[in-house]
C-alpha cells in the first residue's frame, strides 16, 4: 500500500539495496522482495516462480525467438507465496508518470518495464531494442529531474534523466515488445511461506509447465515445451542458404538467447541449477538434479560456441557445423525431457 507520508526527495529510497544479478527480472524482484523485508537470491526466486521454460517463435516481425524462461513466471512466484501482483500498464505517458512519481515520493521503490534503447549507460548498438527490460526505479530528485536506477549486472545505482525514463517507458518500436509504462505492484502479506516448504510444489509444477503443450502459445506462432528445440533444429536449415551480414546477425542473435540477453548462460539453465544446489540445503537429493541442470546448461553453450563458428566457415564447412550443432540439439532434446520428467515427479 502506498502511504500518505510524502518523502518528496528520495534519491536513493531509504533502505534500498541493489545486488547485481543476471536475469533482469528475477533481479528486479529480488531487490524490491528484500526492501520488504522478504530476502531470498535470485536464483531462488527464479526456482519458486518455477521460471525455466522452453519457446521458440516469432513475435510480429522479428526473427523467431530461442526462449528458456516461463512467460510470466513472476505470476507463479507470488501466487506461491501469497503475495497480490498487480500489473499496472498504459500508454497514457502522464498517466504512468504520475503513478510511478507518487510509489517514488512515498519511499516504494518499484520495479518497471523499459526499452533497453533509451538507457544511456548501456550504451547499446544503435537499432537495438527490447521493451522488456526490468529495472527498479530507486530514487527520484525533483530539483534536477534525475532518477536512480537499479539494472541487473550493474553493481552501482545509474543515474538517468527523467527524459530518458520517460523515453523507455514509452517506446512504440514493436508492439509485440513495448513496455506501455509497465509496472510491478506487491502486496506482501504479513507472512510469506518459508520457501522450504514451497519448493518442491515449484520444482514440479516448473516440470509439468515444461512438459504441457499451449495451443495459446501456438496461435501466436510460438512452440512451447520440447517441441521448441524441434522447430528450433528446422530453421537451423536456413543458415545454409544465408549470406553475411545476416547471417553473422543471426548467429549472433541465436548466441546471444542462449548466453547473453540476461539468461545467466544456458539458457537459464545454469541459474535454475543454482536453484537447485542451494534448495539441496533442505533437500540433499536435489544435488544431484542441480548437477544435471549445470551440465544441460553447459550444452546449451556448446550450441551457442558452435553456432558462431558458421558465419567465418566456408560453405561446405557451414553444413558439416549445421549437422555438428543439430546433433547436440537431438541430444538436448533428450535430456530436457528427462529433466522435465524428473522435475514433474521429483519427491524427496
Amino acid at each position: 500500500m502506498v502511504s500518505n507520508a510524502k518523502h518528496i526527495n528520495n534519491y536513493p529510497i531509504s533502505n534500498f539495496r541493489h545486488v547485481p544479478g543476471v536475469h533482469c527480472t528475477s533481479s528486479a524482484i529480488r531487490d524490491v522482495f528484500e526492501f520488504h523485508g522478504l530476502t531470498m537470491s535470485e536464483a531462488m526466486i527464479f526456482g519458486l516462480g518455477s521460471g525455466l521454460g522452453l519457446g521458440y517463435g516469432k513475435l510480429g516481425s522479428e526473427n523467431p525467438i530461442m526462449g528458456g524462461r516461463q512467460y510470466r513466471f513472476e505470476d507463479n512466484l507470488c501466487k506461491l507465496l501469497n503475495i497480490e501482483l498487480h500489473k499496472f500498464m498504459t500508454n497514457n505517458k502522464e498517466e504512468g508518470w504520475h503513478r510511478l512519481r507518487e510509489r517514488i515520493e512515498n519511499g516504494i521503490p518499484t520495479a518497471i518495464n523499459v526499452d533497453m534503447a533509451y538507457l544511456p549507460y548501456q550504451q547499446l548498438p544503435k537499432g537495438f531494442h527490447f521493451g522488456q527490460h526490468a529495472i527498479v526505479v530507486a530514487g527520484y530528485n525533483p530539483e534536477n529531474s534525475k532518477v536512480l536506477i537499479a539494472d541487473t549486472h550493474f553493481p552501482d545505482l545509474q543515474k538517468i534523466s527523467l527524459d530518458d525514463l520517460a523515453r523507455a517507458r514509452n517506446s512504440s518500436y514493436s508492439r509485440w515488445m513495448d513496455p506501455r509504462n509497465f509496472m510491478y505492484e506487491f502486496s506482501f502479506p504479513e507472512k510469506v511461506p518459508d520457501p522450504k516448504d514451497v519448493i518442491l510444489i515449484a520444482i514440479q509444477k516448473n516440470g509439468q509447465n515444461i512438459l504441457k503443450k499451449s495451443r495459446m502459445m501456438r496461435i501466436f506462432g510460438t512452440t512451447n515445451g520440447i517441441d521448441a528445440i524441434t522447430k528450433f533444429v528446422l530453421d537451423l536449415e536456413k543458415l545454409s542458404i544465408m549470406s553475411n551480414p545476416k547471417l553473422q546477425e543471426r548467429c549472433d542473435e541465436i548466441a546471444g538467447f542462449i548466453s547473453d540477453y540476461g539468461t545467466g548462460g544456458g539458457l537459464f539453465r545454469l541459474l535454475y541449477s543454482q536453484f537447485l544446489e542451494e534448495s539441496a540445503e533442505f533437500y540433499p537429493s536435489l544435488d544431484s538434479l542441480g548437477e544435471f541442470y549445470k551440465n544441460l546448461g553447459m550444452k546449451w553453450e556448446e550450441i551457442s560456441q558452435t553456432v558462431q563458428r558458421i558465419p567465418d566457415s566456408s560453405d561446405q564447412e557451414r553444413n558439416q557445423i549445421i549437422l555438428v550443432v543439430v546433433d547436440i540439439l537431438n541430444k538436448i532434446k533428450i535430456l530436457e525431457q528427462k529433466g522435465a520428467q524428473k522435475l514433474q515427479g521429483y519427491s524427496h
